[in-house]
């Protein structure tokens, strides 16, 4: 099926979905309500992930060390057969990757291990995920503000545009960001859940949850147990010896389940692993990559991602917030919002992908002011007019932000002519040791691949160098290579136009 005519089916199938999910709203069937608007957001997620190839950032590489993970997952690498000297400092081109955290590269591993190492299998744990997350939503805004609040929170969180190209791959930290965005969630809706439960059980469920989630990305998961605070409190005024036991209990619990993997990789692989320690910490102190930014990045982008007039119920919440009883679930959804946007505001690396953890809390902002403007403003002649403006432009310009990033009509084709020619190649040098060079996208090759793959043309020593390992050297043939390598006995030239 053409990829215009599948992405005008998959939106009309979307709307239909929400169309039906509100008239279940209506009849308050809550939970049909919210299967149909998961089964939306899965759609529009399942059609952004269907490129039949590998993105360049960071895709790929998360791609190849989760292929490489699923043969020996204590083993992290990226080039598994490094033939000539690379730099461990390069996470680009060495051989150990600790560059992320293990849980989704896990992930990822196993599903490519069970279904096939292809793209479909590689993106299928960070779309259902996600989709999983829109009931999260659900539960917490429902938690928060009523049911009404819950599902219209969880209709923008199914629509919105970032959190739908992330787990596709096609957007930086792709399906890390992905995972740990889903696993704070699950944390925070823990967090909301336990209020009832035993302090002790509480403190091991949201301290393990923690810990995934660190072990998805990074500890910036300790925002779970910030958001956990207002609960601690609401039970007492007074911050009791036994609130500090429960935290302590719950900071343990984190602890053991992220820090074994990074006791082994300290004690497995030292120099790789006290380097990619300071160059996390290098983010907080120094612009790296060119990802820089002044302390108003974050705030100066909310509407491009939430919509151009999302500052307005971003405002309104904290002004009630202020003005109104102190309610400890929206003082904790206020410090979802607030402790990553003001961390990582001060860092002097910047990327939205940080703060995306955030995102959930302001579909809920968003929703809780969507209801108010609707019971208020629309009950007085006066702000009539205005209050619906204000409801629609909610709602239509995420929705439009939703159409841009899935891109339905004119976005990019299912499939690659280089991702072809290299499954092509991996089929005729199946259980061949060769290494390739002189190809521009060397991880992609051995992805499609059991060949080692290099962008460089080699030098006479290098060509030496893989012969005494015992792999044939091919050469892709860009029309201007050097006679010396062309004559050379040990290399095979293979003409561009059928491998990239």
């Amino acid at each position: 099926m053409p990829r215009d005519v599948a992405g005008i089916a998959v939106v009309v199938s979307a709307l239909l979905l929400f169309g039906f999910a509100y008239r279940q709203f209506r009849r308050e069937r809550d939970l049909s309500a919210l299967l149909l608007i998961a089964g939306a957001g899965f759609l529009l997620r399942a059609f952004t992930a269907g490129d039949l190839f590998l993105h360049s950032w960071d895709e790929r590489y998360h791609a190849l060390v989760a292929k490489n993970l699923a043969h020996h997952p204590w083993l992290p690498t990226l080039y598994e057969h490094p033939l000539l000297t690379y730099d461990f400092r390069s996470w680009g081109h060495n051989h150990i990757w600790l560059h992320k955290q293990p849980l989704t590269l896990w992930l990822m591993a196993l599903s490519m291990k069970c279904l096939g190492f292809n793209e479909i299998a590689l993106r299928l744990p960070s779309v259902l995920l996600s989709t999983l997350a829109i009931g999260f939503t659900y539960h917490i805004g429902r938690d928060i503000g009523g049911r009404r609040v819950g599902l219209l929170a969880a209709f923008l969180h199914a629509i919105h545009g970032l959190l739908i190209e992330l787990p596709s791959g096609r957007v930086p930290t792709d399906h890390i960001s992905t995972v740990f965005i889903v696993m704070v969630e699950a944390g925070i809706l823990v967090v909301f859940r336990s209020r009832e439960w035993n302090p002790w059980t509480s403190a091991l469920a949201i301290g393990s949850v923690t810990g995934l989630a660190a072990l998805a990305q990074s500890p910036a998961s300790l925002v779970i147990l910030v958001v956990w605070i207002p609960f601690l409190r609401a039970r007492s005024s007074r911050f009791r010896l036994e609130h500090s036991g429960t935290v302590l209990v719950a900071v343990l619990a984190a602890a053991w389940v992220y820090v074994p993997w990074q006791v082994y990789i300290g004690r497995a692989f030292p120099e790789e692993a006290a380097w990619e320690a300071l160059y996390n910490v290098r983010h907080l102190t120094e612009v790296l990559e060119g990802h820089g930014g002044g302390p108003l990045y974050y705030v100066t982008r909310i509407p491009e991602y939430f919509g151009e007039i999302s500052y307005l119920p971003l405002g309104w919440f904290f002004y009630t917030l202020v003005r109104q009883k102190r309610d400890p679930s929206r003082i904790a959804l206020a410090l979802w919002f607030l402790a990553p946007l003001v961390f990582f505001s001060l860092a002097a690396s910047k990327g939205v992908r940080y703060v995306m953890i955030t995102a959930p809390a302001v579909f809920m902002m968003v929703s809780l002011f969507w209801w108010h403007v609707r019971d208020r403003w629309l009950t007085a002649r006066r702000w009539r007019f205005a209050g619906i403006l204000v409801l629609v432009l909610l709602v239509g310009l995420p929705a439009r932000f939703c159409i841009e990033r899935v891109k339905p009509i004119g976005g990019p084709q299912w499939h690659a002519e280089w991702a072809q020619s290299f499954r092509k190649m991996g089929r005729e040098f199946q259980g061949t040791r060769a290494v390739v060079f002189n190809t521009r996208r060397p991880i992609e090759l051995m992805f499609y691949s059991s060949l080692v793959a290099y962008p460089q043309i080699p030098t006479e020593a290098e060509i030496g160098i893989c012969r005494q390992q015992g792999y044939g050297v091919l050469l892709l043939d860009d029309g201007d290579l050097p006679k010396r390598i062309t004559a050379h006995p040990n290399v095979v030239v293979l003409p561009r136009h059928s491998t990239p």
